[in-house]
C-alpha cells in the first residue's frame, strides 16, 4: 500500500497595511462596545450590547439596529450638540480614508432617521450641518 503525503500549504504572504487595518478595526470595535452604560437618543435608550433603541414612551417601539447605525450613534453620542464631519466618522465606523467617494454614511443615516425621527424630513434628533452630523 502506498503512501500518499500531502503536501503542507505555506501561508499566504500578508500586506502590513491589511493588518494594521484589522488591529484598528477591533480596537474601534471594543472601544465602543466598552462604553456599555445606555445612552440616550431623544427618547430612546440605546443598549450598545443588543443594538437596540429602547423606547421610553408607550407611543413608540423598540427599535433594532444595525452595527454600524449602532456604532454611527455611539461614535455622535460621544459629542452631544458638536458636529462630527463626514470624513470622521467614514474613518471611525468603516475605516476609510481621506477623500473616499461614497454615500454609504449618507445611506446609513438616511435609515436612522427612518427609525428614530417622527417626522424624517424635518429631523430634530439626528441633524445634518453642511460639514457632518450632530446627535441631539
Amino acid at each position: 500500500m502506498a503512501l500518499r503525503i500531502r503536501a503542507q500549504k505555506r501561508p499566504k504572504p500578508f500586506r502590513l497595511g491589511a493588518i494594521i487595518d484589522e488591529i484598528e478595526a477591533l480596537a474601534r470595535k471594543t472601544a465602543h462596545i466598552s462604553a456599555l452604560a445606555h445612552i440616550n437618543v431623544g427618547t430612546y435608550s440605546l443598549d450598545p450590547t443588543q443594538n437596540m433603541l429602547y423606547a421610553s414612551e408607550a407611543t413608540q417601539s423598540d427599535i433594532k439596529l444595525t452595527d454600524k447605525e449602532k456604532e454611527i450613534l455611539l461614535i455622535l453620542s460621544r459629542a452631544p450638540g458638536r458636529t462630527l464631519e463626514r470624513e470622521s466618522l467614514l474613518r471611525e465606523v468603516w475605516g476609510y480614508g481621506e477623500n473616499i467617494e461614497t454615500h454609504t454614511l449618507e445611506t446609513h443615516i438616511y435609515r436612522l432617521r427612518q427609525k428614530i425621527e417622527i417626522d424624517p424630513a424635518a429631523p430634530k434628533i439626528l441633524l445634518t450641518s453642511e460639514n457632518g452630523y450632530t446627535l441631539k
